[in-house]
């Protein structure tokens, strides 16, 4: 049976100035269907300029917006006449219906919290499961079980099962203690595969734009000079991240915490591959990590500099190339192997043969040239481009998918009677400034993200 939402027959009304006929009655997925077309054509112009990596052109932006305003004209007209809610279409008044690139876009920015439950509130359930552990020996056991929610149709162990909210909250929040990006990023939670959300070109002072805009003076009822600022829409289209572990079949069996080893895999490989695509990720098929972002300052060796050092001078140098506003929320992130340099690091005062050292420790914390140290192998080897980074994370995008699924297959190691177990997450980071800031000299590069160059 279809669902026929009968609209009530009023001539006309109003939205943002502009008079619409009202529908008749009329489809409900005819409705949905026109609105779905829009929305697809406003993600294809999007995925067009980023496969071109570009930012959108002015026709572009026109014909983005214009859609925009009929996707939001039907929504107005739906809200006004107050339709029955078709909950097959996964549709509800107010929100995007899933798959849909439009919508309230809802984000996390520094400072809040972005454990699983604050990013998407109401999805704690167990789904009537006792224990992590039941659900996974179920899922070993290869056979129908009717509270397993399965991916796919066909086998349904093929697309792997839905890990029930409760259990993959655990897994993510556990994941989030250890990550160095996630923190201090701004985070975008996903309710489809894809979100654009607004940014503008990072404009150049020397030029007189400034972040996307412009500016003249002029006197009162004077004529102002016609300028183009630059705005972008950037995509955030979710990749998959699967993780592998192998355990054998008696384990699944007879074990008495499953759960306990592969929410303790999982939970730390997430945060360790997460954080190595939004640091060194690039780009393809995977999120765009700072140290690959066209945004990166590189800031150069000193001369005659020796081999795999890093010197009181290099750190200078890069806080001169941080970009002002993100003084107060950098943090240093450096690869363990460069902790005996710089705690050995100073700065000499007067005469006198005092020294300050560049490296400072209180309550646990290091600190260097008074921004907060994180120490990581994430970040590239001692002597190569980026084994020290300066960064304010805050100009870092990560849109993350709701849900966590688990697969498990005996196909390849049969014969050895063990299982591979597979866990996979949906997400996407990028820079939120798509170049470096040139400064009003017209010779100086700022940026969120700074590194020191190679010293090889």
């Amino acid at each position: 049976m279809r669902e026929v939402c009968v609209l009530e027959v009023i001539p006309k009304y109003s939205f943002k100035g502009r008079t619409y006929m009202y529908l008749g009655a009329t489809d409900t997925r005819e409705i949905i269907a026109k609105r779905a077309t829009y929305l697809s054509t406003m993600d294809n112009i999007v995925r067009k300029a980023e496969v071109e990596k570009r930012s959108l052109t002015i026709d572009e932006m026109r014909d983005f917006d214009n859609l925009d305003y009929k996707v939001k004209a039907i929504d107005a007209q739906l809200a006004a006449n107050k339709p029955p809610v078709c909950a097959s279409l996964g549709m509800t008044l107010g929100t995007a219906p899933e798959g849909g690139g439009t919508g309230r876009v809802r984000m996390i920015s520094p400072g809040e919290k972005r454990d699983y439950a604050s990013m998407f509130p109401g999805q704690t359930g167990t789904d009537e499961w006792k224990s992590f552990s039941e659900f996974v020996q179920a899922v070993a056991s290869r056979q129908v079980h009717p509270q397993l929610r399965a991916i796919s149709e066909g086998i349904p162990s093929d697309g792997g099962f839905v890990v029930p909210p409760a259990f993959a909250q655990a897994i993510y929040d556990v994941a989030l203690e250890g990550e160095v990006v996630r923190p201090r990023a701004t985070v975008y939670p996903m309710q489809s595969d894809s979100l654009t959300i607004p940014a503008s070109t990072i404009g150049d002072h020397s030029a007189n734009l400034f972040g996307g805009t412009t500016a003249a003076w002029g006197p009162e009822g004077g004529t102002l000079a016609e300028s183009q600022p630059k705005f972008r829409a950037m995509a955030l289209i979710a990749k998959k991240l699967s993780i592998y572990t192998v355990t054998t079949s008696e384990w699944a069996e007879d074990a008495l915490n499953p759960d306990v080893y592969l929410r303790g895999v999982f939970a730390s490989a997430l945060g360790w591959y997460l954080d190595l695509a939004f640091l060194r990720g690039d780009g393809s098929g995977r999120p765009l990590g700072v140290l690959k972002s066209p945004c990166l300052v590189v800031t150069p060796k000193e001369l005659g500099q020796a081999k795999s050092s890093v010197t009181y001078g290099n750190l200078t140098a890069m806080l001169g190339r941080l970009a002002p506003e993100s003084f107060s929320r950098s943090v240093w992130v450096c690869h363990q192997t460069l902790i005996p340099q710089l705690l050995a690091l100073s700065a000499a005062i007067g005469t006198g043969g005092a020294y300050i050292p560049a490296l400072s420790q209180a309550g646990g914390q290091f600190t260097l040239l008074t921004r907060p140290v994180v120490f990581t192998e994430k970040t590239e080897p001692l002597g190569s481009q980026g084994d020290i980074l300066l960064a304010d994370f805050s100009a870092y995008a990560i849109g993350m998918r709701s849900g966590l699924r688990l697969e498990r297959s005996i196909g390849p190691l049969f014969q050895q009677d063990k299982i591979s177990w597979r866990a996979i997450t949906r997400c996407d980071g990028q820079p939120l400034w798509d170049k470096a800031l040139t400064l009003a000299d017209g010779i100086t590069q700022v940026s969120p993200f700074v590194t020191l160059a190679e010293r090889a």
